[in-house]
């Protein structure tokens, strides 16, 4: 299944991060951190008491 970033980005295989830019010097796509799946039945630090 292709997706509309595999289109705009398609990967060359060289994924090193252009600190300057923020951008894959292989393929361009942004580069973002990935976000922290919540676990379930876990409250944060704050709520626990």
């Amino acid at each position: 299944m292709s997706t509309e970033d595999d289109e705009l980005y398609p990967c060359v295989g060289v994924c090193m991060v252009d600190q300057t830019s923020g951008l894959c010097m292989g393929c361009g796509k942004p580069v973002q951190e990935p976000a922290e799946p919540e676990r379930a039945g876990e409250r944060p630090a704050s709520e626990q008491g």
